[in-house]
């Protein structure tokens, strides 16, 4: 009887010491606070070249440090809205090889033709017993040949089509340019540039595996953004267990994106490229030809302009640049003159520069909406709310 108390007693004393320490790592798990970094969750190496015989020719590739976006199509593959160019191949050569593959295409066709009327002729005279089966079985054949050819021709035809359609390289995700290691030339498939992915974009923390695999896709899980009074979650579901402790994937934006700017009630616009007027020739300080990036240059039904900012130039030591400024439309006259400056810009001299001058601001990537003479809009920082090897708090609720 005594054993059995005594048991009692020490199975009663268990059970409390079990509850005690269970509680106590509950309370340690719940609202625990960690130390984030920042990571990109996709890095890719772009090579620049074909498999061809003649590798080709890189004509451009984008600056470092860029920010960069995919292209948006329909679902028929045609562009809506073109994206960040990170690699582009001279197609002058593709393009000749296009036109030699599509005559060869015609002649093809045109033995096909032959090759039709025969057989029929031919057929014709076999069944009247006026020509041997063998003749006729060999323009069959013939035919056959010139089916297969034809065929081959158009295959290799589009190919060329598509390596004209592929000279241009567009990146797979929003990111931004992390090295150029090779800028314009003849190619022999070099690793030409080097891209991260910025959103959506990890959260590493670093933790036991046992830790790490307590959290769960009910958990709640909050980041703070140092400086702001930004938080953030996390894409459910999409977590990834390390070594060394655990990635979250959340989305990412431009900072711009949190601190919108208004005029007169509405939304001011936001450029992210801007580029200065140069001199063309920057080597001859005598000179007075003015040149801008080709990517400012358009035109109406007046002529050639560009968007200017008001008051407003770069390389100035005499007062702080204002990010919000007023553009003008300002009317030029280009010359048949191109050179690349900076080795990733291709800038048009100009024979009438109308009232531009040397470091005057100029828009090089329009926003999406429409603009007018006069408008506001506002340059704004290339970075995002989130960028590689930032730290952040993370709070989770187990």
């Amino acid at each position: 009887m005594n054993i059995l108390k005594l048991f009692k007693y020490f199975a009663k004393q268990t059970v409390i010491i079990l509850f005690f320490f269970t509680t106590i790592n509950i309370i340690a798990l719940e609202g625990k606070t960690y130390t984030g970094t920042v990571v990109t969750l996709q890095k890719n190496k772009l090579l620049a070249g074909t498999d061809f015989s003649y590798y080709g020719t890189v004509e451009h590739v984008a600056r470092l440090g860029s920010l960069i976006y995919p292209q948006i199509t329909d679902i028929n593959g045609n562009t809506i809205k073109p994206g960040t160019v990170l690699i582009q191949l001279r197609d002058d050569y593709w393009e000749d090889m296009v036109l030699a593959d599509n005559s060869a295409v015609n002649s093809k066709k045109a033995d096909l033709l032959t090759a039709i009327e025969e057989y029929k002729r031919y057929k014709v005279l076999s069944s009247s017993k006026s020509l041997s089966l063998e003749k006729f079985q060999a323009k069959r054949a013939k035919y056959y040949d010139a089916i297969t050819d034809l065929n081959e021709s158009e295959a290799t035809l589009l190919e060329q089509e598509n390596v004209v359609k592929a000279d241009i390289d567009y990146p797979p995700f929003e990111g931004i340019v992390d090295k150029i290691l090779f800028s314009s030339g003849m190619s022999g498939n070099p690793v030409c540039i080097e891209i991260s992915q910025l959103n959506p974009i990890g959260i590493k923390i670093k933790m036991p595996r046992e830790e790490a695999e307590s959290i769960k896709i009910t958990s709640n899980i909050k980041i703070n953004i140092p400086n702001t009074n930004i938080e953030h979650g996390i894409y459910r579901g999409s977590s990834i267990l390390c070594k060394d402790g655990i990635i979250f994937r959340t989305e990412n934006k431009l900072e711009s994106f949190y601190d919108r700017k208004t005029y007169n009630g509405k939304i001011i616009p936001d450029v992210i490229n801007c580029y200065p007027v140069d001199r063309f020739y920057k080597q001859d300080p005598n000179s007075s030809v003015l040149a801008i990036p080709i990517t400012s240059l358009k035109k109406d039904k007046k002529g050639y302009y560009v968007w200017k900012a008001v008051d407003t130039k770069t390389l100035q030591t005499e007062k702080k640049l204002n990010p919000i400024f007023r553009i003008k439309k300002t009317y030029v006259i280009p010359e048949n003159l191109k050179r690349k400056m900076a080795g990733f810009t291709y800038c048009r001299a100009l024979k009438d520069p109308g009232d531009l001058q040397v470091n005057d601001l100029l828009l090089s990537t329009l926003p999406n909406e429409s603009l007018h003479d006069g408008d506001m809009v506002r340059f704004i920082e290339s970075r995002y709310l989130l960028m590689p090897d930032d730290t952040v708090q993370v709070t989770i609720d187990f």
